[in-house]
């Protein structure tokens, strides 16, 4: 009861976090007011979980970012999201010890995903004319979706394709596998007799949450997410075939890898030839030569300006502004929004420093380690193991998937969508916590 309570709390609290306010900064202190006052409580700080240290040093790094941002309203929305991301990893991982709730809270994250994949429907950002679209069909079937939400505080001008994208990446495969895991367990008749329909009812319910999502994903055209997506889920598949097939497999899985790469390639070079000799205005208000020139000149600034400020970075948020400052930028315009640097890896470190973009990869190769550990743990066996195996899956592909995506595109630590990532996180440590609750959990307590 104690995690639902934290969860209400958190819940209640999350438009101070999602809308902050200099005026209402105040009100950021209430979660780890909250936090500290349930430690004292309950004499446990945090759910025992190998991501522990990452996230305290990932804390302590936030609060040096913000000593070092050279505006801190400027960086407040972002540290106001960070600590909400916090907040939310920690009940989650606490409540999904409990299988139960562990599934409800894979259900909230697929949800999650079909809200996002809604807003973004009526909310993206679509490009100015159909000669700058990535792929002109999409264009064509996106302009006639009524654009509806205007003016949202962050999202003035609507919803960037490529950040709903990133951000479908962390519930869509986890949906793919819920939905492939009860299907198999229906087939095999593994539910009990009285609740066949109930459970066809479930399916039925999961498989439009995955084309919602699917839809919508598709149409952000975001060449970074098919190519995360596409690869993760070539993986999940050779892992699953037997060890024979697996052999006959990779030809598929090379074939089709070299398909998706080779589509990417070709698209880059489309918007390339589409673009004028000078510039070519986008949707987003740069200018760019093409794709990839203008995301390599964005990973030049950055890596020069992680090597000026290489232990208390910039200040998160702060890069959007900083970089006219520091750098000529024939490539963009002067005053237009660049709100990252196109690289989620690079970002953290602008944001949080070295030592932050560190604790932010340990979060993913503890994240990975976890996964491995139970998917060896699993039964290669019987139905039920398979069926955990699936789900495990899912939740090391959102990771993965999106890990690729961030490699020229970024959902910045803090951004609004953000807790999504949180969210997947404390599903992943409450999984390992249900099936490892004894030594190997003991030193990872704070």
């Amino acid at each position: 009861m104690a995690c639902i309570g934290a969860l209400g709390l958190i819940a209640l609290a999350s438009p101070f976090y999602l809308f902050p306010a200099a005026s209402r900064w105040a009100g950021l202190l209430f979660l780890p007011a909250a936090a500290i006052l349930g430690w004292i409580i309950l004499r446990k700080p945090l759910p025992a979980s190998p991501l522990n240290l990452p996230l305290l040093l990932i804390s302590v790094t936030m609060l040096i970012s913000a000593y070092a941002s050279y505006d801190l309203s400027v960086s407040l929305p972002k540290l106001a999201g960070l600590l909400l991301g916090i907040a939310i990893f920690i009940a989650t991982s606490a409540y999904s010890a409990n299988p139960k709730l562990w599934k409800i809270g894979f259900y909230i994250l697929i949800l999650v995903g079909v809200a996002v994949s809604l807003m973004g429907l009526v909310g993206m950002q679509w490009p100015l004319a159909e000669a700058y679209s990535k792929f002109p069909a999409l264009y064509r079937l996106a302009v006639k979706i009524p654009f509806l939400l205007n003016g949202l505080p962050g999202a003035e001008d609507g919803f960037n394709p490529n950040e709903v994208a990133g951000t479908l990446l962390w519930s869509i495969l986890p949906a793919i596998a819920l939905f492939a895991s009860l299907g198999i367990a229906y087939f095999f008749r593994k539910f009990k007799a009285d609740r066949p329909f109930r459970k066809l009812l479930e399916i039925f319910f999961l498989g439009i949450c995955l084309l919602v999502m699917t839809i919508v994903f598709v149409l952000s055209q975001s060449r970074g997410g098919y190519i995360g997506l596409g690869i993760s889920f070539l993986i999940a598949i050779f892992l699953l075939l037997p060890s024979p097939k697996r052999r006959r497999f990779r030809l598929l899985a090379i074939g089709s890898g070299l398909l998706i790469v080779g589509l990417a390639i070709f698209t880059l070079f489309q918007s390339s030839n589409n673009s004028s000799s000078d510039a070519l205005t986008s949707a987003t208000g740069l200018l760019t030569y093409s794709s990839f020139s203008l995301r390599y000149q964005f990973w030049t600034y950055g890596i020069q300006t992680l090597r000026d400020f290489p232990l208390t970075g910039i200040g998160m948020n702060t890069f959007r502004y900083i970089v006219f400052s520091l750098f000529p930028a024939p490539c963009v315009v002067s005053g237009c929004d660049l709100a990252h640097v196109h690289n989620e890896v690079l970002q953290v470190g602008l944001d949080l420093g070295i030592p932050g973009l560190i604790a932010f990869l340990s979060l993913y190769f503890a994240s990975f380690w976890m996964l491995f550990k139970l998917y060896n743990e699993a039964d290669q066996t019987g139905i039920d193991q398979f069926s955990l195996k699936l789900l495990i899956l899912g939740l090391a592909g959102a990771l993965f998937s999106h890990f690729i995506y961030g490699i020229t595109d970024a959902v910045a630590l803090g951004a609004k969508p953000g807790f999504v990532f949180w969210l997947l996180l404390g599903l992943i440590s409450g999984l390992y916590q249900q099936h490892f609750r004894n030594s190997d959990l003991k030193g990872s307590e704070l």
